[in-house]
């Protein structure tokens, strides 16, 4: 009885929680792509440190946030195929990352898209809110 009193509890709060969140199509993906660039900026600072075990936790994250990307964006047609191109190109920099030199600079390069589209996205809320 106290667990399910503890569950109801726990859900009405997150419920409250989510009602403050900012669901706009851009704030969700300002969020999205900041989580992005930090998974992938976490992934070569491990990368640069010799820690695999740690990269690969970040690229994980990374792929999973980069599949759905593709996977929302690959269903909004045809308007998005360069984002979509976009998340393909990391997508496999993070795969060869441990074969591939020319994948460190992708990614390098990516952060910093990644960095402007986020500052974009933030830029979009706050012009309309």
């Amino acid at each position: 009885m106290a667990e399910s009193l503890s569950r109801r509890v726990e859900g009405l709060a997150a419920y409250r929680a989510s009602q403050f969140l900012d669901q706009r199509p851009a704030a969700v993906l300002a969020a999205v792509h900041a989580e992005l660039y930090r998974a992938l900026a976490s992934a070569m600072s491990a990368y640069e440190r010799r820690a695999l075990d740690e990269m690969c936790r970040h690229n994980a994250r990374a792929t999973q946030i980069l599949s759905g990307l593709s996977a929302a964006f690959e269903a909004a047609g045809a308007g998005v195929a360069m984002l979509h191109a976009f998340y393909g190109r990391i997508q496999s920099a993070v795969n060869g990352l441990l074969v591939d030199q020319s994948a460190t600079e992708t990614l390098q390069e990516s952060l910093i898209q990644l960095r402007l589209m986020s500052t974009a996205f933030h830029e979009e809320i706050v012009r309309t809110k």
